[in-house]
């Protein structure tokens, strides 16, 4: 057989497989989105529920009930979503000068 052809094959055949996992990727981050635009079960709604609270509470919430539900954590909460939360989070911490200690700020603190 002619080396070119063998040559040209293995390319041809690289490049399908190359396309295949290109497809299967972009497939897999379709399916990531979070399920709580319409939670379907109970399970679904508790952990949307769970979600709205920060992605400590999820992730704790699917640890603990890894076993009744089977829940994975990139279905409810997208890293978009864990970006912001932790944004607000750094957003609210305060460096006092005095003891340059960092101390969490509430609403109620900001309010006096």
């Amino acid at each position: 057989m002619n080396p070119t052809r063998i040559i040209r094959r293995s390319l041809v055949a690289g490049l399908a497989f190359a396309e295949f996992v290109a497809a299967d990727l972009v497939a897999s981050t379709a399916i990531a989105a979070p399920r709580c635009d319409a939670p379907g079960s109970l399970a679904d709604r508790r952990a949307c529920d769970v979600a709205k609270q920060g992605p400590d509470a999820l992730r704790r919430f699917i640890h603990r009930t890894q076993s009744i539900y089977g829940l994975y954590f990139w279905d409810y909460m997208s890293p978009a979503e864990i970006e912001r939360h932790y944004a607000r989070q750094q957003a609210q911490i305060h460096v006092t000068p005095e003891h340059g200690a960092r101390t969490v700020l509430t609403e109620a603190a900001h309010a006096r």
